[in-house]
C-alpha cells in the first residue's frame, strides 16, 4: 500500500507540475491551501498532508489518471529508487521492454512485468504466494517455493513435491475439437485414510489412458472393474486383466548394473515365461525373506526347495513329496529272469549271500541308499527282478512239494498195504496156534 501511495504522489506531482524555485499557491474551493515548495508537502482534498503527496476525497470513489493521445507518445508513471532498481513502474514505457502495453512492479524483493514478448515474469528472494481475500492476512491459496508448488491449506506451508495438492482435482472431458461436450465425465484423485482413488462421475464411463496420437486408448477400466492393455483389449476387456501384447517384468537388486528381466508371451497358443539374460535362472520367490521355493536353472534343471538342482537329475525335490499316482517310464524291463538261459541263484547261496552282507544280492546296502538317494525306476526294475526270482524259487518249491506228496502218498499206499499183508498173516498164525 505504501508503494502504491508513493505512485499516487508521483502522478499528482507529475500534474501539478511543480517545477519552478519558487513557491507555487494552491487555490481550494473557499480558502487557500498555502505555499508549496520544492521540499514541501502536497495536500489535496486536506488542509495538512504528512505525506509528499496526499488525495484525500470523502466520495464514494477516488481516481488519478495519467494519459498520452500521442500516437508514439508515452506516459508512465515511476516510484522508488531508479538507479538501484528499486521502484514500482505501471504504464506505456517502450524503452524499456519490448512490448509497451504492460504493467511492472519492481520492489526490492521482486519484479513482475507482463507482455507479449516477455510473458509474464514473477521474481521473489524468498517464495511468491496468492491469497484470496484482498488482504495479506487472507487465506493463502498457493505458494511457490524452491522450485515447488503447493496448492490447498495443507500443503502450501513447505511444499515438499515439485507439486503438492491438498484437495481433489478434477479433469473435465473435452471432444476432439478441444470442446467441452455436455455428455462430460470428471475424474478425480482423492487422497484419503491412505488410499489414492481415481474415478469418474459417471457410472457408465470408462477410466481411459490415452496418448496424443489419435486419441489412442493405451489402457482402459470398465466400470465392472476389467482392465484392457494394449491393441484389441482397449475395446471391450472381459477378464480382470485383459493384455494384448507381451509383458515385462524388470528387477534391480542392491546394485543397480544387475538387472535382468523376465517376461510372459502369448503367441501361437502358447504361454511362455522367460529371462532375457542366459545367465540368469527363474526364481519363484514369496514375500517372507524372497525365500526361493522353486527355480528353473539355465540348462533346464528344476529344483523345489532348493536353489541349487542336483548336476545329475533334471528334477530335484528338498523334502517331502505327496502323491496319488507316479508313472515312471523305463528303457527295459527284467523279463530275462523267465529265459531259460538265466542264471538263477540257488537258495542256499542267497542265504549265504544275506548272512555275509546283510542285504539282497544286487540291491545296494542301506547306507548307499541314504547317500545317493534311489533311482526309482532302476530300483523297481531290481525289486520286480528280485519278485520274479522269488517266483522261479517259489515255483521250484512248489513242484518239490507236490513231488514229495506224491511219494509220501505212495510210501502211505504201500504201508497200508503192508499193514494189511501183517493183519492176514497175524491171522493165520493165530489160526495155526489153536488147531495144535
Amino acid at each position: 500500500m505504501k508503494m502504491i501511495r508513493q505512485t499516487l504522489g508521483v502522478f499528482a506531482l507529475m500534474m501539478v507540475c511543480v517545477s519552478i524555485a519558487k513557491a507555487q499557491q494552491w487555490l481550494g474551493t473557499t480558502t487557500e491551501s498555502g505555499n508549496i515548495y520544492r521540499t514541501g508537502k502536497i495536500g489535496i482534498g486536506t488542509a495538512t498532508s504528512a505525506e509528499d503527496l496526499l488525495i484525500k476525497r470523502t466520495a464514494a470513489s477516488a481516481r488519478l489518471s495519467v494519459w498520452s493521445e500521442h500516437d508514439t507518445g508515452l506516459a508512465s508513471v515511476l516510484a522508488g529508487y531508479k538507479n538501484l532498481g528499486r521502484y514500482i513502474y505501471m504504464g506505456y514505457m517502450n524503452p524499456n521492454y519490448n512490448d509497451p502495453n504492460h504493467t511492472a512492479f519492481k520492489p526490492s524483493s521482486g519484479v513482475l512485468y507482463t507482455g507479449a514478448a516477455n510473458g509474464m515474469n514473477l521474481i521473489s528472494t524468498s517464495y511468491l504466494s496468492l491469497f484470496v481475500g484482498g488482504t495479506n492476512t487472507s487465506d493463502e491459496r498457493l505458494r511457490i517455493i524452491n522450485g515447488n508448488i503447493g496448492i490447498g491449506s495443507g500443503a502450501i506451508a513447505n511444499p515438499d513435491k515439485t507439486l503438492s495438492i491438498d484437495g481433489e482435482i478434477g479433469f473435465f472431458r473435452r471432444d476432439n475439437n478441444g470442446n467441452p461436450t455436455s455428455n462430460y465425465s470428471i475424474g478425480f484423485i482423492n487422497y484419503a485414510n491412505n488410499s489414492f482413488n481415481i474415478g469418474t462421475t459417471s457410472m457408465a464411463d470408462a477410466i481411459r489412458f490415452q496418448n496424443n496420437t489419435g486419441k489412442a486408448t493405451r489402457m482402459i477400466i470398465t466400470q465392472n472393474g476389467n482392465i484392457g492393455i494394449g491393441g484389441q483389449a482397449t475395446e471391450n476387456p472381459d477378464k480382470t486383466l485383459a493384455i494384448d501384447g507381451e509383458i515385462g517384468f524388470y528387477r534391480n537388486d542392491v546394485d543397480p548394473t544387475n538387472v535382468s528381466a523376465g517376461f510372459i508371451n502369448y503367441a501361437g497358443g502358447s504361454f511362455n515365461i522367460g529371462t532375457t539374460s542366459i545367465s540368469d535362472p527363474i526364481k519363484f520367490q514369496n514375500n517372507t525373506g524372497k525365500t526361493t521355493r522353486m527355480i528353473i536353472t539355465t540348462d533346464g534343471k528344476v529344483g523345489i526347495g532348493t536353489e541349487t538342482p542336483d548336476t545329475d537329475a533334471i528334477f530335484t525335490v528338498k523334502g517331502k513329496t505327496n502323491a496319488r499316482e507316479v508313472k515312471v517310464h523305463i528303457d527295459a524291463g527284467k523279463d530275462i529272469v523267465f529265459q531259460n538261459n538265466y542264471n538263477l541263484m540257488p537258495l542256499e547261496q542267497v542265504e549265504a549271500f544275506i548272512q555275509q552282507n546283510k542285504h539282497l544280492p544286487e540291491v545296494a546296502p542301506a547306507r548307499v541308499m541314504e547317500k545317493e538317494g534311489l533311482e526309482l525306476g532302476k530300483f523297481n526294475m531290481m525289486l520286480l527282478q528280485k519278485v520274479e526270482e522269488l517266483t522261479l524259487h517259489t515255483i521250484a518249491q512248489e513242484k518239490k512239494i507236490k513231488q514229495l506228496e506224491k511219494e509220501k502218498q505212495q510210501k502211505e499206499a504201500s504201508i497200508q498195504t503192508l499193514q494189511q499183508q501183517m493183519l492176514k498173516l497175524l491171522e493165520r498164525v493165530e489160526k495155526l496156534e489153536k488147531n495144535k
